[in-house]
């Protein structure tokens, strides 16, 4: 069993750097909003670094209601908070809208935004891979604004939790997860069981039947059923 569970996080990211090369649209996703209208978006996607291959970023976009221009808001390198105009420069590539508000529920959203980023406890720490990164300081928001969503299972640092062991309950969904530092942890509830090993993740969720593989994602065993009894 050990040697299959080597195996697997030696193996998958291989495949998961095939996949996001090869496989991938690739397509960059252009933003538009009404500007009567609030917007509050939880949006995942493949930046320029040589992480994409293994793992999705992640960032907040806003915009109440009257604003020109909506905001990111994201952390740099360094885990400082980083709130910048959404340009056409902007790449959102292979993007996945997570959350996807839209008036007085984004508004709403936006408001208990600004206080909680004043809590977010890892400001000034930047933790590569495993954290505290872009997907902790998304997951903690998500957390905090009880949005009962997660990022793809490929967002390395989406559970950091803090240096040394720690765990929490989370309530909104129903979880519990451990951690030793972002290096070695585990994620269980009623729907899955995840294991990880420095940011990557392996598990199953028995509610979607879908096998979540470090570095590759998600496997949909439905959908393979399916296509192998369609070559029968």
């Amino acid at each position: 069993m050990k040697k299959i569970i080597i195996l697997l996080f030696i193996f998958c990211p291989i495949l998961g750097f095939f996949k996001a090369t090869f496989f991938s649209d690739g397509k960059e996703c252009h933003l538009h909003y009404s500007k009567s209208l609030a917007h509050f978006q939880v949006i995942s996607y493949r930046n320029r670094s040589l992480s994409r291959f293994v793992s999705y970023d992640s960032c907040i976009v806003y915009k109440t209601t009257g604003m020109k221009t909506p905001l990111s808001i994201s952390v740099d390198s360094g885990g400082f908070l980083e709130k910048k105009p959404v340009t056409k420069s902007m790449e959102f590539n292979d993007a996945i809208f997570v959350v996807d508000l839209k008036g007085a529920e984004a508004e709403k959203a936006i408001h208990q935004l600004e206080s909680f980023m004043k809590l977010y406890p890892f400001i000034g720490e930047g933790g590569g891979l495993i954290g505290p990164n872009n997907n902790t300081f998304t997951s903690y928001m998500i957390r905090k604004l009880k949005l009962n969503r997660d990022l793809p299972s490929n967002s390395c640092g989406k559970d950091y939790i803090g240096p040394g062991i720690n765990w929490m309950l989370n309530t909104t969904q129903g979880s519990f997860i451990g951690s030793i530092g972002g290096y070695l942890g585990v994620v269980a509830s009623k729907e899955k069981f995840v294991f990880e090993l420095v940011g990557l993740s392996l598990g199953y969720n028995w509610d979607q039947q879908i096998l979540i593989l470090p570095g590759f994602g998600d496997l949909n065993i439905a959908d393979i059923i399916l296509l192998l009894n369609s070559k029968i």
